[in-house]
C-alpha cells in the first residue's frame, strides 16, 4: 500500500525546544513520515521534553520555597525539611521520590545553573542532567561549576557511564581528598531496603555500608555456604548464600556458630510433607486433626514469639541426597534446637503483619492476600506465612458488603491441629541488671518479634458459617469465637471509644484506627498502619477527644508537617483533607479493608505448572519451591455463598481436597 509522505517543517532539527517546535510537532501525522524524518523528529521529542522536565524543575523548585501565606508572594530564602511534602501530595509521589525530585530541582536553581541551561536547551536530557546533580552534590560550588562547564559541550554524545567516568576523573585530579569525603558523607546515609520484586519474590538491599564490613561479610556467608556444601548439601550454591543471608537476619540461626548453621542447612535440605494437603485436612475433617504433631496446644493461651519462614525439613533423616547412612557429624554438632523443625521456625522476628481474607486460609478460594509495606502475596504464600505466624497477634476485621470496616478485634483460637511453637527462649546480657530488667527486654524483644495476622472477613459470609459451624472442621473454633464477640456487642452502641477525654487511645481503639486507615493518611505515603503514631485531627490541648472520628493514622515525618504550617481537618471517620502551605487541599479516604476483584480467569486458575513450567536444570535435584495442582478452587465474593464441603467423607474427595 502507498500513502502519501507528510512533510515536516523546514528546520525541524534546528529549531529550539519551546512553543514554536511543539506546534510544529503537533499536527504531524507519524504514520506518513519517512525513515529519516522519522528520526528528526524523534529527536526534536527529546528535545522537547528535555525542557519541559527544565522548566517542570524550575516551578518545583519555586513551590517547595513558599510559606503558609496562601494568595502572599513571600518565600523562604532556603528550602526546610518540608520543601518536598507539597510536591509529594500534587504529584502523589512516595516521600523519598518527592525528596529526590526536589533535591535535583533545586541544585539545578542554586548550584548548577549551566546544566540547568543545557536541560532546557535540550542538549542534554534528564538522566545526564542526574549524574551531574548526583556526582557533584558534595563538591564546592566552584569546583562543581568549573566541572560542569568543562564537561557539558561533548555531555550530549556521551552515555551516562562514561559522563560519571569523565566528571569522576577530573573531580579526582582536581581535588584528591574528595573521594574520601564522598564516601564517609554516603556512610551518613546508610540503610537497610526490602523490596518486593515484580515476580512475588523480594529484595534486600543494603545501600551506602561500610565497604570492609560488607566484604567481610559476603566472604563470611561464602564461607559457610561452602562448608554446608563440602558435608553434602545439594542446593544449588547462590540458593544456599541466599538462606544463609536470610537466616543470620531473621534470628533462625542467632546462638550458633558456623559449623552449627552449616548442620543446620544440611538437615533442613530434607524434603517435608505437603503444607497445603495438611491443612485442608482441617476444613474437611471435624474432629482435632493430627494428634501427633509436636508442639499442639490448645485452642486458647497465651500469645507467644513470632515464627519466620523457610523450606521444611522431614522426619525421615535422611539427607536430601537421599543417603540412608545416619546423621553426619556435622548433623550431630547442630544444637537440638535447630533439629527436627523446618528451618526458621525457630526465627526470632515474624515477617509482619499480613493481610488476608479467611475464607483463603480455609482454601475456600485463592484470592490474593498483602503483606504489610510490601504488597500483594499469591494465596500459597499467605497460608504459608500465616501458619509461621501461628502465634503472631491474630486480629480480625468483619467488613459490609462493600468491604468497609464494621468490626475488629482479636482471637487467641487457631485452627485444630496447627502446632503452636513455644517462643524462642534469649540468654540474659551479661552486665549489670536485675532479672526484672532481663525480664522486661524479652517481653519486648517478643513484643516485636510476634508480627500481625488480620483475618478479613465479610459479615454475611460469617453469618452464613454460622448456620453450620461443625462443617468447617478443624477452623470452627475460631469462627465461633469471633462471632460470640460479635454477638456480645450491645446493639447501637459504639464499637470502640470507651474514653473520650483519655490523653493516649486505648489499644482497642488504636487496632481499630490501624485496620481502618490501613497505611499512614497523608496522600501518597505507604507506611504501615501499625508503624505510625495517632494524631488528634483536633488537637487534645484545643478539646480533641481522643475517639475514632478525631484520630487518624500518620508517620513521624507527616505528623510533624502540621508544626511546619500544614493543616488537616476530618468531615468523617478516616476521612481527611490536607490543607499545604500554599493552601491546596488534598482530601485522603481510606481504602476498603476487603478490596474488590474480579472473577478469576478459569484458564490460568487451572493451571498446571508441570506442563509449561521450563524444566529444572540437572544440577538441581530437586525444586526448592513447589506447589499442588490446584485442580479446584473456589472464589468467595464479599456476599456469595461459599462451597459446602464434606466434614466427614473426605475420602471421596478429588485430591488435593
Amino acid at each position: 500500500m502507498i500513502v502519501e509522505r507528510e512533510l515536516i517543517a523546514e528546520g525541524l532539527a534546528e529549531m529550539a525546544p519551546g512553543p514554536e517546535l511543539a506546534a510544529a510537532l503537533g499536527g504531524l501525522d507519524l504514520a506518513r513520515l519517512s525513515g529519516y524524518d522519522a528520526v528528526v523528529v524523534l529527536q526534536a521529542y527529546a528535545r522537547l521534553e528535555a525542557h519541559v522536565q527544565a522548566r517542570k524543575a524550575a516551578i518545583m523548585a519555586e513551590v517547595g520555597l513558599y510559606v503558609p501565606a496562601p494568595g502572599d508572594m513571600t518565600k523562604m530564602a532556603v528550602p526546610d525539611k518540608c520543601s518536598a511534602d507539597e510536591i509529594r501530595a500534587a504529584l502523589t509521589l512516595t516521600r523519598r521520590a518527592a525528596e529526590r525530585e526536589y533535591a535535583f530541582a533545586h541544585a539545578l536553581a542554586t548550584r548548577l545553573p549551566a546544566v540547568r541551561d543545557a536541560l532546557d536547551a535540550g542538549r542534554i536530557d534528564k538522566p545526564r542532567a542526574l549524574v551531574f546533580c548526583d556526582w557533584l552534590e558534595d563538591v564546592p560550588a566552584d569546583l562543581a561549576r568549573t566541572v560542569a562547564d568543562h564537561v557539558l559541550p561533548t555531555a550530549g554524545r556521551l552515555t551516562t557511564s562514561q559522563l560519571k567516568d569523565k566528571i569522576k576523573r577530573l573531580l579526582l585530579a582536581a581535588d584528591p581528598s574528595w573521594a574520601r569525603r564522598r564516601y564517609e558523607r554516603a556512610l551518613q546515609r546508610r540503610r537497610v531496603e526490602g523490596t518486593l520484586l515484580p515476580d512475588g519474590t523480594a529484595g534486600i538491599t543494603g545501600h551506602q555500608l561500610p565497604l570492609d564490613q560488607a566484604a567481610a561479610a559476603i566472604v563470611r556467608v561464602d564461607a559457610i555456604a561452602q562448608q554446608a556444601k563440602r558435608a553434602g548439601l545439594h542446593t544449588p550454591i547462590d540458593h544456599i548464600r541466599a538462606d544463609i543471608f536470610l537466616g543470620l537476619l531473621d534470628g533462625s540461626f542467632t546462638g550458633l556458630d558456623d559449623t552449627q548453621i552449616a548442620a543446620a542447612l544440611l538437615q533442613a535440605g530434607r524434603p517435608c510433607p505437603d503444607e497445603e494437603d495438611y491443612d485442608d485436612q482441617l476444613l474437611d475433617n471435624p474432629h482435632d486433626g493430627p494428634r501427633d504433631e509436636p508442639g499442639d496446644g490448645p485452642d486458647t493461651g497465651t500469645d507467644g514469639g513470632g515464627l519466620g519462614v523457610g523450606p521444611g525439613d522431614g522426619p525421615d533423616g535422611k539427607s536430601d541426597g537421599g543417603s540412608d547412612a545416619g546423621p553426619s557429624s556435622m548433623e550431630e554438632s547442630a544444637p537440638k534446637s535447630a533439629r527436627g523443625l523446618p528451618a526458621g521456625l525457630e526465627a526470632g522476628f515474624a515477617a509482619g503483619e499480613i493481610r488476608v481474607q479467611l475464607s483463603t486460609l480455609m482454601h475456600l478460594d485463592d484470592l490474593p492476600a498483602e503483606l504489610a509495606g510490601w504488597g500483594p502475596l499469591h494465596a500459597h504464600l499467605a497460608r504459608r506465612m500465616t501458619k509461621a505466624q501461628v502465634n503472631s497477634e491474630w486480629r480480625y476485621a468483619v467488613c459490609d458488603h462493600d468491604g468497609r470496616l464494621l468490626h475488629a478485634g482479636i482471637t487467641r483460637h487457631r485452627p485444630r491441629g496447627w502446632p503452636r511453637h513455644p517462643a524462642r527462649s534469649s540468654t540474659p546480657a551479661p552486665g549489670p541488671g536485675s532479672a526484672a530488667d532481663s525480664v522486661t527486654k524479652r517481653r519486648r524483644a517478643s513484643a516485636r518479634s510476634r508480627g500481625i495476622v488480620e483475618l478479613q472477613i465479610p459479615l454475611a459470609l460469617l453469618r452464613l458459617w454460622q448456620t453450620d459451624l461443625p462443617a468447617l472442621g478443624g477452623w470452627a473454633p475460631v469462627i465461633a469465637d469471633i462471632i460470640g464477640q460479635l454477638d456480645q456487642t450491645e446493639p447501637n452502641s459504639d464499637p470502640v471509644n470507651t474514653g473520650e477525654r483519655r490523653r493516649f487511645a486505648t489499644t482497642r481503639l488504636r487496632r481499630w484506627i490501624q485496620i481502618r486507615d490501613r497505611v499512614c493518611c497523608h496522600p501518597g505515603c505507604r507506611a504501615p498502619a501499625t508503624r505510625t503514631e495517632l494524631d488528634h485531627t483536633q488537637a487534645y490541648g484545643d478539646g480533641g477527644p481522643t475517639t475514632h472520628t478525631n484520630l487518624a493514622a500518620t508517620c513521624t515525618h507527616d505528623h510533624d508537617l502540621r508544626d511546619h504550617g500544614w493543616q488537616l481537618t476530618q468531615t468523617a471517620p478516616g476521612h481527611l483533607t490536607w490543607i499545604s502551605r500554599t493552601g491546596h487541599h488534598y482530601p485522603v479516604q481510606p481504602p476498603p479493608v476487603i478490596e474488590p476483584l474480579p472473577e478469576p480467569n478459569p484458564q490460568t486458575t487451572d493451571h498446571d505448572p508441570a506442563e509449561t513450567d521450563p524444566v529444572p536444570h540437572p544440577w538441581e535435584p530437586t525444586p526448592i519451591w513447589t506447589e499442588p495442582h490446584p485442580t479446584s478452587r473456589h472464589q468467595t465474593h464479599l456476599n456469595a455463598r461459599p462451597p459446602t464441603r464434606s466434614p466427614t467423607t473426605p475420602d471421596n474427595d478429588i485430591p488435593p481436597f
